[in-house]
Order: structure tokens, then C-alpha cells, then sequence
């Protein structure tokens, strides 16, 4: 956004300048601009998510990640949402399996945003898998889709986060309770969150 909010009056001065369009035209060609370089943008992603790989879990790819964390900021900045991070020091250098608890929607976004610094990935639910461009790119980030539904591809999901976690060395982070609170209150935790840190012999951070 920054970069493009800069560019964009750039453009808009310079084709004043260089043409008989009056000064008077600056913001809304400004504006015009804006909207046209995020469009690209957009379209670019689009068209390099035709060429992933359609797997899950497997190797991430830095390129995604890359679009992902930043599509994380783009949409925080675009919101006026600030996150604070504290106490990150105290997360052991190992791959670990974060838990967290579960209130609100933006969990997923401020988590992604907050940890940037480390290798993350998320078991999700799966309905997030099935929204158009996000969810080529959260795949290969090696994001996990969990079916709530299916205890047996539930419990083949969470393998394969412990797979991740000793072959590629990421953090996991999972919502032990399930779903989310709409109380504030913690739900009971499903015990299969505590079987991916014994799995893969990883420290659990709270």
C-alpha cells in the first residue's frame, strides 16, 4: 500500500505534465492509478497460483510465504489493526507446536503477522481451503486443512503436522479447542493437538 500510494501521484504529476491534462485531474487519476497497480497485482498472484503444485503439506515454498505475511500486513494496515507482540524471546529456537486459544476470526491473520519471524504453519478448518487464490497460497505455505467432520482425516492431518515439523523444521500452530469461543471462555481441548508435539518430540508453547 505504501509503495503503491506513492507511485501513484508519481504517475498521476508526471502524465499531467507531459500532456494537456489539467492539474485538477491529479487525484482522481492519482486514484485510478492506485486502484489499477493493485488489480495487477491481484492478477499476478492469480496467475502464479496456475502453476503450484496442487499437494498439501508438503515443502513450503518462500515465494508464498513472502505473499502471504505481506498480504497479512496489506490487510491489517487496510483495517488499522496494530498488533503487539511480546515475550517472543521466550519461544525456544527449536521447532515448536503453538497453542492458542480461539475468540475471534482474526486469530489466524494476527498470529501469521506476529510470528513472522519464525517458520510457521496453521492447521486450519477446512472451509478456509476453499477460498479462490487464498487458498493456493496458504497450501504452500504448507497450511494444514482440518476436517472436523472425519476423525480419520483429522488424525492423518495431524501426522502429517508432525511430519512438518521434523522434516522442514516449522512451527505448528493449532487451536486445541476445536472451533472458536464465543463466550471468551476456554472450550474443552481436543487431545489430538498434544499428540502432534509427542509425534514429533517438539516443546509445546502456550
Amino acid at each position: 500500500l505504501a509503495i503503491f500510494g506513492i507511485l501513484s501521484p508519481v504517475f498521476a504529476a508526471a502524465l499531467c505534465y507531459f500532456t494537456t491534462l489539467d492539474w485538477w485531474w491529479l487525484a482522481p487519476v492519482a486514484l485510478g492509478i492506485f486502484l489499477a497497480l493493485n488489480i495487477l497485482l491481484i492478477l499476478f498472484l492469480f496467475v502464479a497460483s496456475l502453476f503450484f503444485k496442487k499437494g498439501i503439506g508438503e515443502k513450503p515454498s518462500r515465494f508464498c510465504r513472502f505473499v502471504v505475511i505481506h498480504i497479512m500486513d496489506w490487510f491489517h494496515a487496510l483495517a488499522n489493526i496494530s498488533v503487539k507482540l511480546e515475550g517472543e524471546e521466550l519461544i525456544p529456537k527449536e521447532p515448536c507446536l503453538l497453542i492458542c486459544n480461539h475468540i475471534s476470526l482474526l486469530d489466524a491473520t494476527t498470529a501469521t503477522k506476529a510470528l513472522r519471524s519464525r517458520r510457521l504453519s496453521i492447521v486450519a478448518k477446512e472451509s478456509v481451503f476453499r477460498i479462490p487464490l487464498v487458498a493456493s497460497y496458504i497450501r504452500r505455505c504448507s497450511f494444514l486443512p482440518l476436517d472436523r467432520s472425519n476423525p480419520r482425516k483429522g488424525l492423518a492431518t495431524l501426522k502429517q503436522a508432525s511430519k512438518l515439523m521434523t522434516e522442514y523444521g516449522l512451527d505448528m500452530l493449532i487451536y486445541p479447542e476445536g472451533t472458536r469461543s464465543t463466550t471468551g471462555e476456554l472450550l474443552p481441548f481436543k487431545e489430538g493437538a498434544f499428540m502432534v508435539a509427542k509425534w514429533a518430540k517438539a516443546p509445546i508453547v502456550v
